[in-house]
């Protein structure tokens, strides 16, 4: 089998921790620094942990590809272009989010920090 093809069962336990705290946050958190601040940093690090279930070592640049999957969700959403693909709007709410934040870009850089120190620490 190849590396590529092995499934890495330690991301998909982390990206699933990320995802249950990051709907959490979502449905329970309504204040003005855990859902920007932690949540925008948290969605890259579970954007990543996803990539990391797939993708071998050795790809230093994977933490720059969650942080441009963030990026690309965050202008999305501020064009409305995902919320037609989802049948229930408080599902898409949850799961992305329903309006642009300017934070969240920032935030989303800070995510990838600690990706990037952990890709450079395994390759």
């Amino acid at each position: 089998m190849h590396d590529v093809q092995r499934f890495r069962t330690q991301y998909g336990i982390a990206a699933a921790v990320v995802l249950v705290i990051e709907v959490a946050i979502a449905l329970f958190a309504h204040d003005d620094v855990l859902m920007p601040y932690i949540g925008g940093s948290l969605a890259i690090v579970g954007v990543y942990c996803l990539m990391r279930m797939f993708v071998p070592t050795g790809h230093k640049y994977l933490p720059f590809w969650a942080l441009l999957v963030g990026v690309a969700v965050e202008i999305m959403r501020a064009i409305a272009y995902i919320g037609p693909f989802f049948v229930d709007p408080f599902l898409y709410t949850v799961l992305l989010g329903s309006v642009l934040n300017y934070t969240n870009l920032v935030f989303y850089v800070f995510g990838a920090i600690p990706c990037l120190v952990e890709s450079v620490y395994r390759h």
